[in-house]
């Protein structure tokens, strides 16, 4: 090889564990003293300024291959299991206002849009433990109402029983707490 000649690299990556690979970004450079002159990526995709990048969805191990005419670079690259926080797939409200305009009239907890619901189990109660509304549906929620009578305004406990698919993993939840209604 000699200067200003065209060097080719060839970048493999291949997924070694069971499930589909989608959602992480593995990134290399060009080695020292080499310049970008040009590029096609057949998967994935390269940038002079931050090299070549192929998104995996699933963690697992994979093996990461360069390769020019002259030399071959094997390496293995874990990408683990994300750590999935509790607060930032459900979000509950504290509050809401059954008055009829359209704006928070129902108290309706809120998935990440990147979740599946796969069990779901959403329960309001009075002050004295009488259950008011109880629903398996994740996109229905209580007006403030039992039986057509409008409740009054106050606090109200509630608890949601669930599991959620995010990530590749299965989490189960249990929350609780209690929402004012507003009149």
């Amino acid at each position: 090889m000699l200067l200003g000649d065209n060097v080719t690299f060839t970048v493999v990556l291949s997924n070694q564990g069971p499930d589909a690979a989608t959602g992480v970004v593995v990134t290399d450079r060009l080695p020292g003293g080499y310049t970008y002159a040009s590029g096609t990526a057949s998967q994935g995709a390269y940038d002079s300024s931050t090299g070549i990048s192929r998104q995996v969805n699933s963690p697992g191990m994979y093996t990461l291959q360069v390769s020019n005419s002259c030399q071959e670079v094997i390496g293995e690259i874990r990408v683990p299991l994300p750590v999935l926080k509790k607060g930032a797939l459900i979000y509950v409200p504290n509050a809401f206002s059954p008055n009829g305009d359209g704006k928070n009239d129902r108290f309706l907890p809120a998935f990440a849009s990147d979740t599946e619901v796969a069990a779901y189990e959403f329960k309001v109660f009075n002050r004295w433990g009488g259950e008011l509304f109880s629903t398996q549906n994740p996109s229905e929620g209580w007006d403030g109402a039992v039986g057509g009578r409008r409740l009054n305004a106050g606090a109200y406990a509630w608890y949601i029983q669930s599991r959620i698919r995010a990530c590749g993993q299965e989490v189960d939840y249990f929350l609780e707490g209690d929402v004012t209604l507003m009149r």
